[in-house]
């Protein structure tokens, strides 16, 4: 027999921990799937300082759990894949799952998360090379180490957070580097354009470099600027950073042993001899985009935003999307910060209860707190993964009532 419920929740990460909290708060029944082994997705693996700011993820994934101890109508299930979400006759849905059981619920929400974006160069698939969350989840939630001197090739927020991760946990870090331009590499634009999308994280650089990473945003100072880079990097997040130099290929025989760097002139081609550089692990950092899958087939209107991590549902300002009753929130909607998709999947989770016949005062006001709760959060946000993102997520939303 198929199991009834009000929500079904696809994800047990910020988001939806978040969304089921709020439901909770109202007595509906709620079914939660993740499929991996711990509710908390990549809340898990987070932890990093930025400047006075400190973020523990594993810490906010416990609080919100707690939120959901003693509800008895709130149920989580991981190690839990859903593989289809699909309309059934009544206006609600049927959510399809391995290797638990069916159910079907009036509404849904997808909080599905992001995934990692690949970094193909020569020599990736060698044994010692990983890409930058997979790495964070050996070292922070297995408390294993990916090796003892490693490179990061690709640049971004979360390169630079998982760099001083690790560095705090003991790798030795040999630098952080541009990954190369080619066709297999096309998604994460040139190496210009990525000089520019690094301008907008200064908050992130000390404070006496910041002047000097907004120059990287105007072509005319750009050439000066990398012409004249320190030759050891700079030192930031536990690591050296060398915006001047890109990584052509990872060699080793059975295992990766060393990474080929050429310098890069202004106008970001590489110049001059190669250099091979020993090391016993890669990370590759390509950046993130929304795990969507589970929208297409039943036509969510989707549209492409770079700003956002690439294709992302259209939503309404209550994460509804195209198909009534089907939700979105958290990175699956657009790559924001952990915080954000908090704040995002209560407000989401409101809407939900207020959609189901909730209607009391209450739900009003706290409908409105969670509001200015998530403009204040994205506001206060020490960074954007991907510049314009604050303002893409308004155009979004505008375009979902044309």
């Amino acid at each position: 027999m198929t199991e009834r419920v009000d929500v079904a929740i696809v994800g047990a990460g910020a988001a939806g921990l978040a969304a089921a909290g709020a439901l909770a708060e109202r007595d509906l029944v709620v079914r939660i799937f993740d499929e991996y082994p711990e509710a908390g997705g990549r809340l898990l693996g987070q932890r990093y300082r930025l400047g006075r700011r400190r973020w523990d993820g594993r810490e906010v994934a416990s609080e919100l759990l707690r939120s959901l101890h003693g509800r008895p109508h709130v149920f989580v299930a991981t190690g839990v894949t859903v593989y289809e979400v699909a309309g059934d006759a009544t206006g609600g849905f049927l959510v399809r799952t391995h290797p638990d059981h069916d159910v079907t619920a009036r509404r849904v929400l997808v909080a599905t998360g992001a995934g990692e974006n690949p970094v193909p160069l020569p020599g990736w698939t060698l044994p010692g090379v990983m890409t930058v969350g997979g790495a964070q989840v050996m070292a922070v939630v297995h408390r294993v180490l990916p090796g003892r001197r490693g490179l990061i090739i690709g640049t971004g927020v979360l390169s630079f957070a998982i760099a001083a991760e690790l560095h705090e946990a003991g790798v030795e870090w040999l630098g952080l580097v541009m990954a190369p331009e080619s066709d297999a590499t096309a998604h994460l634009g040139s190496v210009t354009e990525r000089w520019d999308a690094l301008s907008h994280l200064g908050s992130v650089a000390p404070p006496l470099l910041r002047p000097l990473v907004r120059l990287l945003r105007r072509p005319a100072f750009r050439p000066l600027l990398i012409n004249h880079y320190p030759r050891a990097g700079v030192a930031l997040a536990g690591t050296h950073v060398h915006l001047h130099q890109v990584a052509t290929r990872v060699v080793g025989d059975q295992e990766v042993a060393a990474v080929e760097l050429r310098h890069l002139d202004g106008r970001g081609q590489p110049i001059g001899p190669a250099r091979l550089v020993p090391v016993d692990f890669v990370l590759l950092s390509g950046g993130l985009s929304p795990v969507t899958e589970l929208l297409d087939p039943l036509g969510v209107r989707m549209t492409e935003s770079p700003a956002l991590g690439g294709r992302v549902p259209v939503l309404s300002s209550t994460g509804e999307t195209s198909h009534r009753g089907l939700y979105v929130a958290g990175n699956a909607g657009g790559i924001e910060s952990g915080a954000v998709a908090v704040a995002q999947g209560r407000l989401v989770g409101l809407h939900i209860a207020h959609s189901l016949g909730g209607s009391r005062p209450e739900l009003a006001s706290a409908l409105a707190a969670a509001q200015r709760s998530l403009s204040e959060v994205r506001r206060e946000a020490p960074f954007e993964f991907n510049p314009g993102a604050r303002k893409e997520v308004v155009r979004v939303s505008q375009d979902s009532r044309a």
